[in-house]
């Protein structure tokens, strides 16, 4: 035939379901981070396709603009930030861009935590109930938008892990002093193995103490 490429959004989520389905199970809480960025329209059906998995949050990249950020939440049903129901969270710069990059590959000017900032308000201002920011801008986004803003912060790797591709990076402890709801550490719990598991609970437990 002539079709040589099919392009599926909300239907491979939708397909995709039981996996979400198995995790909700458990009692985990679920985040679709699959990073919308495309038309109003296909990114509101695609946010509509997570919400019918029952997952708790999906993300969205604040850099589609503001038609983009409130076809999103209006599918998602969020315009009151907490409300029962899927969350969005807004995708500010990914952890892999530092400065340089920022600078002369993407050609945008200034310092990342201006940027980041700059796409933290957008959102914000048009209904998103957080951000996915590093915890090297998570404190300046919690000084600004209070403690009921979600911060999810990737890119958190334990002072002797490798750091992978990963540009801005924090320690468990420093997201968590900074202001980070959610740490996300995937890759280094994976290279660590058990030990440095334990290593993050004990960080973590000292990071929550203190700030009690």
């Amino acid at each position: 035939g002539r079709i040589g490429t099919v392009k599926v959004s909300s239907l491979f989520v939708k397909n995709r379901s039981d996996i979400v389905k198995i995790i909700l199970g458990l009692g985990f809480r679920v985040w679709v981070d699959l990073k919308f960025h495309d038309t109003p329209q296909v990114v509101a059906d695609e946010i509509k396709a997570v919400k019918d998995t029952g997952a708790h949050f999906a993300t969205i990249h604040l850099s589609g603009g503001v038609e983009m950020v409130k076809a999103a939440v209006l599918a998602a049903d969020n315009l009151s930030h907490w409300s029962s129901g899927l969350k969005v969270l807004g995708v500010t710069m990914l952890t892999t861009i530092d400065k340089k990059i920022m600078n002369e590959e993407l050609r945008i000017p200034g310092e990342v935590i201006d940027q980041v900032l700059h796409l933290t308000r957008l959102g914000r201002n048009n209904g998103i109930a957080g951000v996915v920011c590093s915890g090297l801008e998570a404190g300046a986004v919690r000084d600004i938008y209070g403690p009921e803003f979600f911060i999810a912060t990737p890119g958190v790797r334990m002072a002797n892990s490798k750091r992978g591709s990963h540009k801005r990076v924090v320690t468990p402890k420093e997201a968590i002093r900074n202001g980070s709801n959610l740490i996300v550490m995937g890759g280094g719990l994976l290279d660590g193995g058990p030990e440095m598991a334990k290593q993050v609970l004990v960080e973590i437990e000292e990071a929550l103490n203190r700030g009690r």
